[in-house]
């Protein structure tokens, strides 16, 4: 048509539709500002380019999260809410353990234990469910103290095997002065307050840790003359406890302690040896 002008890049832009062989515009590219870029510094040699975010060749997830050393991220794991919790548990079994000795375990309410911890009721709960809970803490806190005072003396038998006198004698004596710590709190703990099933096998297995190294140390000493090394290893344990704990949690008024412990040795001697 005459007059008439080809379609160009205003009429294809423009009017916000395309041209047949209308020469589409190429839109302007915006500047990456995240380029890096090179920063010298007047006073410091240069040594080649430094990036404002990190060396070109570091990954940038290595750049976002550098590396921690070991002791740092040690530090960064231990919480110092956990550690508060534990000093404050541990106050509350202690006590616990005053409480429960001065009036027995009926008498030993969760109240009386937050005053004596001097921490609030609703803290003992935070830290126990019940105040049962805190009495199997205790029981517990009371095997370990025992094992770790009877563990070397009965590893001593086994490794040493000293004669049979001297052995019992020592494991006696040992367990006397075991009962002897606290008798009040002992008493509670193992006749008045009732024993849930995870007390009782722990109770099982410190039992039978005793037998098994009492069993050891009567293998190892010739003058022993019992058909059944086992059984016996039960028996001795089973006296030593019962004697030591009637002896010092029900004293006999006007007994003399270190007579009972001298005819408990007298009896086990001649029940091993036969002399």
């Amino acid at each position: 048509m005459r007059g008439a002008r080809a379609p160009g890049i205003g009429d294809a832009v423009g009017h916000g539709r395309r041209v047949p062989g209308a020469v589409r515009a190429t839109p302007r590219r915006r500047a990456n500002f995240r380029t890096p870029c090179t920063v010298v510094n007047p006073r410091v040699p240069r040594r080649g380019p430094r990036l404002l975010w990190g060396d070109a060749h570091t990954p940038s997830r290595a750049r976002r999260h550098p590396a921690v050393s070991p002791e740092r991220e040690g530090a960064a794991r231990r919480s110092p809410v956990r550690d508060r919790d534990v000093v404050t548990a541990d106050a509350i079994v202690a006590a616990a353990g005053e409480v429960f000795a001065r009036h027995g375990y009926e008498g030993g309410t969760a109240e009386r234990i937050a005053d004596r911890a001097g921490v609030s009721l609703g803290t003992v709960y935070e830290q126990f469910p019940d105040k049962d809970a805190i009495l199997v803490a205790l029981v517990e806190r009371h095997l370990d103290d025992a094992s770790a005072a009877l563990t070397p003396l009965l590893t001593d038998m086994v490794t040493q095997a000293p004669p049979i006198e001297d052995g019992v004698c020592r494991m006696l004596r040992a367990l006397v002065a075991l009962h002897r710590t606290h008798p009040a709190l002992h008493r509670v703990l193992f006749e008045e307050a009732p024993r849930p099933e995870a007390l009782r096998r722990r109770l099982e297995r410190t039992v039978e840790a005793a037998v098994e190294a009492v069993h050891g140390y009567l293998v190892a000493r010739p003058e022993v003359r019992v058909p059944d090394h086992a059984v016996a290893a039960q028996l001795v344990v089973q006296v030593a406890e019962s004697v030591t704990h009637g002896l010092v949690l029900h004293p006999q008024d006007g007994a003399d302690p270190e007579a009972y412990v001298r005819e408990t040795e007298r009896m086990l001697v001649r029940y091993l040896t036969g002399r």
